[in-house]
């Protein structure tokens, strides 16, 4: 133990007695936390990144003749996170004259940490940010020492969850898989299934469904899935996601028999699409015949053509705009009409 302690007397001075600076110019260490952090999953955690200090601490007091002049030997900052209890670290000083007492002399720690005489910085963050702030350590002949700190605190753990009531998605939709994502916390993130009642063939890949979104079987198609969250600090969150898988909106057409030159309505029936999604109706007269009595060229078709859809029901409306125009009389004219459905939901045709 004296042989120890000579040795590290010997070191000290000759680092002194080199240095054109008087004052003690040990630089303090820092490390990833080595010490467990709390593993209590809070609604919301963060992390950070290990903070080093900025610059070398220093010391007030010269060397005394018979020892080192007091100095920050060790300032083992980590990172830590919103709500998750952090790894207690234990500052380190050397030289002057023992015991030593520790406090902040500049700037503040994040909310939540303190830094007790006996020179441990413990606590519960309660904020996120990064704050500097500079450490003083006095011994008990008054001489001090100062170094500065730093310590990177990060928002809390959160997981978006689009889907926790339901996503409704048409068959063979590979782009709609997202069901969640992450912000805040201290990566690297942990993805655990802890519920998978996924779509047949889909993959996972963190908080997304890779793969086709299968044909719902017998028409009808639901599925869910639960993804714990972890973080590098031991924050948990949890996802759920269920989806209702559609069929492909399917419009046969068919058929009008015969239309009053003074207009009709008439109805054909659709399947598939987003339930209850909003479908728009186009519809364009593709081409037509006709016969007219005028005596001079007959004009075009002076009807007007729209539709609209609801509830699996398209309605055709053919209006009269001939406004007494003598050329049709009791003839008319034969066309075909195209419609087109679009399920304008957010996961119809149009974006899956």
């Amino acid at each position: 133990m004296r042989l120890a302690g000579a040795l590290v007397v010997v070191s000290l001075c000759a680092f002194t007695c080199t240095s054109s600076n008087p004052t003690a110019n040990v630089s303090p260490r820092t490390s990833p936390s080595s010490a467990s952090h709390g593993e209590t999953s809070p609604s919301s955690s963060t992390g950070g990144g290990t903070a080093s200090p900025s610059s070398s601490p220093s010391s007030s007091a010269p060397a005394s003749p018979t020892g080192a002049a007091l100095a920050i030997t060790s300032l083992p900052f980590h990172g830590g996170e919103v709500g998750i209890g952090y790894g207690v670290v234990n500052l380190g000083a050397g030289g002057g004259t023992p015991p030593y007492s520790w406090s902040i002399s500049g700037g503040s720690l994040p909310a939540g940490l303190s830094l007790s005489g006996g020179g441990q910085v413990s606590g519960t963050p309660g904020a996120a940010g990064q704050p500097s702030f500079t450490v003083m350590v006095t011994d008990s002949a008054g001489g001090t020492a100062t170094g500065p700190g730093s310590i990177k605190i990060a928002s809390a753990l959160a997981v978006s969850q689009p889907c926790a009531n339901q996503c409704s998605v048409e068959e063979g939709c590979t782009i709609c898989g997202n069901f969640g994502a992450v912000s805040g916390g201290q990566g690297p993130f942990t993805y655990t299934i802890t519920n998978d009642n996924r779509p047949p063939g889909m993959g996972v890949s963190g908080l997304s469904l890779t793969g086709a979104f299968p044909p719902p079987a017998g028409g009808i198609g639901q599925f869910s899935l639960t993804v714990r969250v972890r973080d590098a600090y031991g924050a948990q969150q949890t996802d759920t996601a269920n989806w209702y898988v559609f069929s492909h909106i399917s419009f046969p057409g068919g058929s009008i028999p015969s239309c009053s030159w003074l207009g009709c309505t008439v109805r054909f029936t659709y399947s598939g699409g987003t339930p209850g999604g909003k479908v728009s109706v186009s519809v364009v007269i593709a081409t037509y015949s006709q016969t007219c009595i005028a005596r001079v060229n007959c004009p075009p078709p002076l009807h007007t053509v729209s539709g609209a859809a609801a509830n699996g029901v398209v309605t055709i409306t053919v209006t009269n705009n001939l406004k007494g125009n003598a050329a049709w009389g009791s003839n008319g004219w034969t066309g075909t009409l195209t419609v087109v459905l679009t399920d304008s939901s957010p996961c119809g045709p149009g974006y899956c």
